[in-house]
């Protein structure tokens, strides 16, 4: 007879061996792949007790931070100061050790997202449940967030958290996925967001031949860099980290 401890946890194998399998894409071996040693240097201009609005602060620099240099000329940092306070204890760590410490927790978070989400949605029966485990852990979503260092692994655990406060009446549940969506929240996935929100009126009114033509005639590009910028600007005036 199988233990029920061992019953418990049989349905969680097939997620573990997931895991282990596309390790090495979830941690890779060149660390400055994606944004990471872009969220580490404004981490560390916090830290330091300077702004990452500042486009100052990222001239002269060397490697594979002079890419930020460049990229801040025409699109500043783009995210709240809450965002770099949450950065700033692996900013005050040296880079590689601030880059791992960093990654660790980002894949940490996106563990418990999946665990998360299982659990609340309680789906019929242990291994319908395994099955869901198994793919959301070899989902692109996932797998790419977690390599290139993006939030949606706090995203995800934010949208979660809000649900069950308002589900179970918990105040430090809906605290903390507000707290998470604000983390992970930039001005871009705003303008995209009211973007889109903006097109449903005109779906009801033309054809959907006409709002495909107008969105291939609008620079999408310009809008999120416009977007970013003026909110980026009013940050910097008045957020604690740019003054």
């Amino acid at each position: 007879m199988i233990p029920p401890v061992t019953q418990r946890l049989r349905p969680y194998i097939p997620f573990l061996i997931v895991l282990v399998v596309e390790a090495p894409l979830l941690w890779p071996s060149d660390l400055f792949l994606g944004d990471w040693h872009n969220f580490w240097y404004a981490g560390h201009l916090v830290a330091t007790g300077r702004s990452p609005y500042e486009v100052a602060n990222y001239a002269g620099l060397e490697g594979p931070f002079h890419e930020l240099e460049v990229e801040r000329t025409s699109l500043p940092w783009p995210y709240p100061p809450w965002t770099g306070l949450f950065l700033a204890p692996f900013g005050a760590l040296p880079l590689e050790v601030g880059l791992v410490a960093m990654h660790a927790t980002l894949v940490v978070l996106g563990l418990a997202a999946i665990l998360q989400l299982a659990r609340q949605v309680r789906l019929g029966g242990a291994w319908t449940g395994a099955l869901a485990l198994t793919i959301a852990a070899a989902s692109q979503p996932f797998v790419l967030a977690t390599r290139t260092a993006h939030f949606d692994a706090a995203l995800l655990s934010g949208v979660l958290f809000l649900a069950a406060g308002w589900q179970r009446e918990s105040a430090w549940r809906f605290a903390l996925g507000a707290s998470l969506l604000a983390l992970s929240s930039s001005p871009s996935s705003l303008v995209d967001a009211g973007g889109s929100s903006s097109l449903r009126p005109a779906r009801s009114r033309r054809s959907r031949r006409s709002v495909s033509r107008s969105r291939r005639c609008r620079p999408p590009s310009r809008t999120r860099r416009a977007g970013s910028a003026s909110t980026s600007a009013g940050w910097r005036r008045s957020g604690p980290l740019g003054r």
